[in-house]
């Protein structure tokens, strides 16, 4: 073990009551709350184990998510505690063979590297802690049933995040003194070791590492994440006699059909791909096999729904634009529809899909007529 061996402790044993469900598993853009966290801690140099507090009945979950976004560093997850500080203190107990113990609370997805590492450097042999904290710029009033009693000088406050970091044998001492203390004495690991008369070092904080609390934190954690997802789509399907052809779920009479093993709709084909692509969930081929007898003469609409309903709480989508390639029938008449179908189909407004349809002017066997090739391109948010 390294001489400054450090161990950070994660606590997600949180009820969500102010946020109405427990939000360290809920997915934010794409994974769990807590995976931000882990994912950070999992490739930070000065870090070596990573330990998650959770609720009883979480536990399994809590492992495969560690298991998944700490494959290294992960140690371990353990039962939390009836309240936050016997959460922590359980957490001390799996870590205490380190020489360096930090505490950090899932609801913060956004604690930099960089954070870590003055943190960490800061943690010096003559202090007991080292805390994040940002400076007060609105003017604080102390206010008792409505009335303002007094105005603080906002020059000696700040406020207070995580990840906080301590000398192992500091932060168990101080944890092992005030037991049986009212818990509501505490509101952050720091304050424990202050009680018990440690040094504490304040290290300037970063403003976008917020813990999220009620939705509209949500709303702003998403926004930073706005980073679009592209996924493109493909397919092609040959023609056979028939009477008509699907596209986009709209049904097209015309002198000739698609072969397929469902209902061979290339239009929705490619979108399906599309969206697995840009959520990085594999291919149609994958999801819905031609080998599948359940999915003979199926309709392609089926397998949109069913590829939105996994993606829907992870993802929003912001656009489709779609081009049908094809020398016959003259899709004109039909582009419109296929439009409203496909965005009912995905739950958007059909200002956000567009379809396009080109010919390839008699080249190749689609240009002859022999098959019908569509184009998908989307972007997640």
């Amino acid at each position: 073990m390294r001489e400054r061996a450090c161990a950070v402790i994660v606590v997600a044993g949180g009820r969500g009551t102010r946020f109405g469900k427990k939000k360290q598993w809920q997915y934010l853009k794409g994974k769990p709350l807590i995976a931000y966290s882990l994912e950070t801690l999992e490739k930070h140099p000065l870090v070596d184990a990573v330990f998650v507090g959770a609720p009883e009945e979480d536990l399994e979950l809590a492992r495969s998510i560690l298991k998944k976004w700490a494959p290294t560093k992960g140690k371990g997850v353990y039962k939390g505690g009836t309240e936050r500080k016997d959460t922590v203190y359980n957490g001390l107990m799996k870590a205490s063979h380190y020489h360096i113990i930090g505490i950090h609370d899932a609801a913060r997805p956004f604690a930099s590297k960089n954070l870590i590492e003055k943190l960490i450097s800061a943690l010096t042999e003559d202090i007991d802690g080292t805390i994040p904290v940002l400076s007060i710029h609105d003017t604080i009033k102390e206010v008792e049933g409505g009335l303002v009693k007094r105005t603080l000088d906002r020059k000696r406050l700040c406020a207070v995040q995580t990840p906080q970091f301590f000398h192992r044998e500091s932060i168990i001492t101080a944890y092992e003194k005030t037991k049986g203390e009212d818990s509501k004495l505490f509101t952050d690991d720091a304050s424990v070791v202050e009680y018990s008369g440690g040094k504490i070092k304040a290290v300037e904080g970063e403003a976008l590492n917020f813990k999220i609390t009620t939705p509209s934190d949500w709303q702003t954690a998403e926004k930073l994440l706005c980073q679009p997802r592209i996924g493109w789509g493909y397919d092609i399907h040959r023609t056979k006699e028939g009477d008509g052809i699907w596209l986009g779920g709209v049904f097209i009479p015309c002198g000739f059909s698609l072969t397929g093993h469902s209902d061979s709709d290339p239009l929705l084909h490619a979108l399906v791909d599309a969206l697995l692509g840009a959520s990085s969930l594999g291919d149609i081929g994958e999801w819905f096999p031609d080998t599948d007898p359940a999915y003979k003469g199926k309709e392609s609409s089926f397998f949109v729904k069913e590829v939105v309903k996994q993606i829907k709480d992870r993802w929003c989508i912001s656009n489709v634009d779609a081009t049908i390639i094809a020398e016959k029938p003259k899709l004109s008449p039909y582009k419109e529809k296929i439009r409203q179908n496909i965005a009912e189909l995905l739950g958007i407004t059909p200002d956000k899909v567009n379809i396009k349809a080109k010919t390839k002017e008699g080249l190749d066997s689609t240009g002859k007529g022999e098959a019908i090739e569509c184009v998908v391109c989307l972007t997640l948010l």
